[in-house]
């Protein structure tokens, strides 16, 4: 099994960031809701060289299921959800930054 900077590692490698990973905290993100398919989490990845400022994640991610039906649903939702988050809402939000 992965740990859990090795998982998040992978996730920046395919996004261009190679630097190697210090530490990864993760803690709830308060966010209200039902959380039957999935929970929300907020990540702050610290990196080892110091050469790159930690970097802090909005995280959803399906919790185990009961049955199949609810894991297929909310992988269809997430996946709907991830095409907003990176595509409408970083439009949005581009004179922001």
């Amino acid at each position: 099994m992965k740990s859990l900077e090795e998982k998040y590692a992978e996730i920046l490698e395919e996004n261009g960031i190679k630097d190697e990973i210090k530490c990864v905290v993760l803690r709830p993100s308060g966010l209200a809701g039902e959380h039957f398919a999935s929970v929300t989490e907020l990540a702050t990845i610290e990196f080892k060289d110091g050469g790159m400022e930690p970097l802090n994640l909005f995280v959803k991610r399906i919790l185990p299921c009961a049955n199949s039906a609810e894991l297929d649903s909310a992988e269809k939702l997430m996946i709907k959800e991830g095409s907003f988050l990176t595509t409408i809402l970083t439009d949005m939000c581009q004179g922001y930054t």
